[in-house]
């Protein structure tokens, strides 16, 4: 199974000092919790599960209940919509959190898994502007089923600001994730932090400065 990419961090972005060019960069928000692995076929439907870089096993047994949660709410509508489009196989990411879920740290409670992107073979991921395109056409419900749409064209400062100090309308605590793809399939993306989630980060590691690098 593909691992899913790495995004860059870019919270020190200033204006004219590296912000990305482009008119069709979409920005979702970030949601707080661990990156699930799941693949698909017409024949066996979702059968193989993994965490962000192996396959589910009880080093974190929080994520053992990704599986079942997929498929009581998801799997369905997705199966649905990858049969209409004829896909043969699917490797899906999603964010499996809870209420209190933080920095992959989850409790005993209900967890959600949200849908991240979609890797379609041999094509390979959707487009942010297909992505959305196939959550509405699913019947996916925004912000729960698929991260919430905090904006889409040119970004610039005042609005990497606004993620920072949290202020953008509809954002979580963890901050927000932009993407870009064209028409051949290249792809840009990189996240911003809130501040307020940093600094619960620094609280959360203490002055394991290698920990709070790894972990934002």
């Amino acid at each position: 199974m593909k691992t899913y990419p790495s995004i860059p961090f870019m919270n020190g972005l200033t204006k004219g000092q590296g912000i990305p060019e482009g008119d069709e960069w979409f920005v979702f928000d970030k949601l707080d919790g661990s990156n699930i692995r799941a693949e698909w076929n017409p024949k066996r439907g979702f059968y193989k599960f993994g965490r962000r870089k192996a396959l589910l096993d009880d080093s974190n047994p929080w994520l053992l209940e990704s599986p079942d949660v997929l498929k009581n709410t998801l799997s369905p509508k997705l199966d649905a919509e990858f049969r209409k489009r004829g896909y043969k196989r699917v490797l899906c990411f999603f964010e499996f959190h809870g209420p209190t879920s933080f920095a992959g740290h989850h409790e005993h409670e209900d967890h959600t898994m949200t849908l991240i992107d979609v890797n379609v073979h041999p094509k390979g991921f959707l487009g942010p502007k297909d992505f959305v395109a196939f959550c509405h056409n699913a019947g996916l419900q925004e912000g729960i089923d698929w991260p919430t749409l905090l904006h889409q064209g040119p970004i610039d400062d005042e609005l990497l600001t606004a993620i920072r100090l949290s202020t953008l309308p509809d954002l979580t605590m963890e901050g927000a994730v932009a993407k870009w793809q064209d028409k051949k399939g290249n792809r840009k993306t990189f996240k911003v932090k809130t501040k307020l989630w940093l600094d619960a980060l620094r609280t959360y590691c203490g002055d394991d400065d290698v920990r709070f690098k790894k972990m934002m």
